[in-house]
């Protein structure tokens, strides 16, 4: 998102949390985020006394609505992550982006069980279709051209507190 200026909306102040393989970032581990993560870095006082190298913890905590997995750190969002998300959250958007397969988040079909179906789940590798509800399931690919264009349309209007509107032309 290197570039992308949200001009009325500080990052401290969005219930967000971006964390790597050890954990949330937060700025006294400065030296060990790449520079596209600095603007990311949380104050380590927000997180005094609170576990921030666990995503479990982490998710209890930011409760957040989107979930974007690219570590290949295999099965990082776990059952009990998930489920913990689809607590807070209605339609809970998880995206295990990372390839291969064999180095994804999670399965789709295991987020699709334990959210019992409320989830937006888009893949970054290919998975085989599962059958629920007596019904062929798939879940889409998502494409990180799509996606980054998305995410960046998504932080445009949630800085300018406004959503997309549609123009006549486009019915």
């Amino acid at each position: 998102m290197a570039g992308l200026h949200v001009s009325n909306v500080e990052l401290k102040d969005m219930r967000m949390g971006a964390s790597n393989k050890p954990g949330l970032l937060v700025k006294s581990h400065s030296e060990d985020h790449t520079p596209g993560q600095h603007p990311y870095a949380r104050d380590d006082s927000e997180w005094q006394g609170k576990n921030h190298k666990d995503l479990l913890s982490i998710v209890k905590e930011v409760k957040p609505h989107v979930l974007i997995g690219t570590s290949t750190k295999t099965k990082t969002f776990t059952e009990q992550v998930v489920r913990e998300m689809a607590q807070h959250v209605d339609k809970p958007i998880i995206i295990p982006l990372s390839n291969p397969t064999r180095l994804h988040e999670a399965d789709p079909k295991d987020i699709y069980e334990w959210t019992e179906g409320r989830a937006l789940i888009a893949t970054g590798s290919p998975f085989r279709p599962w059958r629920t509800r007596g019904k062929s399931t798939k879940s889409p690919s998502a494409t990180t051209a799509a996606l980054f264009r998305a995410s960046a349309s998504a932080w445009c209007y949630r800085a300018a507190g406004s959503s997309p509107k549609r123009s006549s032309s486009s019915r």
